[in-house]
């Protein structure tokens, strides 16, 4: 619990903080050249205004993140479907394929999973500048489910990720799973976790 609110804090820090900053700087540029140039005033409000929308896009996507949590009398499919349904108002084209035979699996990976789903959307919708999003859930190893998240966005030059996909890796760290990122630049993203099915630490869920 500790762990995931210091992981809140500090994207609302980053998130929530950066755009109240650069809106803050756009309006105050706007009134100080208001009477001299209305027009380049003008320009600058109605970028401050864009910027509140996203911030608010920001906002409800993290309080949806914060008050969801998958349901065990849901299907996991269905679940991670209902994550992805969230891109199609954000311009994004969204699809789920699944290989092999469907199975439940433990709590604390089903929680993992869904928690990957929802880091892997919202690092598209932010960064990405993608116009696809693939999450393929796998099933064709008896002893594990492999998790892989894609975008066809601008990718980026370094596999380093941000506080939310280090909180990923440690909750795959204490599964014994594993996580690797592919991207370059101009390539799209790509996050794969391995998890095992038989594994499950209930201190963990």
């Amino acid at each position: 619990i500790t762990k995931e609110r210091n992981r809140v804090a500090r994207e609302i820090h980053d998130g929530l903080g950066h755009y109240m900053t650069t809106i803050h700087m756009q309006i105050q540029a706007g009134r100080a050249i208001s009477e001299s140039n209305p027009r380049r005033a003008d320009e600058l409000f109605a970028k401050a205004q864009n910027l509140a929308q996203e911030a608010l896009i920001d906002i409800r996507q993290s309080v949806a993140s914060l008050r969801s949590s998958p349901s065990n009398d849901l299907p996991l499919v269905e679940i991670l479907q209902k994550v992805l349904d969230g891109c199609s108002s954000l311009g994004l084209t969204p699809e789920l394929v699944v290989e092999g035979t469907l199975r439940e699996v433990p709590p604390s990976v089903r929680l993992t999973l869904f928690r990957a789903v929802q880091e892997g959307v919202n690092n598209t919708c932010k960064h990405a500048d993608a116009l696809h999003i693939w999450v393929r859930l796998s099933f064709q190893d008896p002893d594990t489910v492999e998790l892989t998240i894609k975008d066809d966005g601008k990718g980026a030059i370094k596999a380093e990720g941000g506080f939310g996909l280090i909180g990923l890796r440690e909750r795959v760290n204490q599964l014994r799973g594993e996580m690797q990122i592919r991207t370059e630049e101009n390539q799209g993203f790509e996050l794969i976790i391995r998890l095992p099915v038989k594994y499950d630490q209930n201190s963990n869920r």
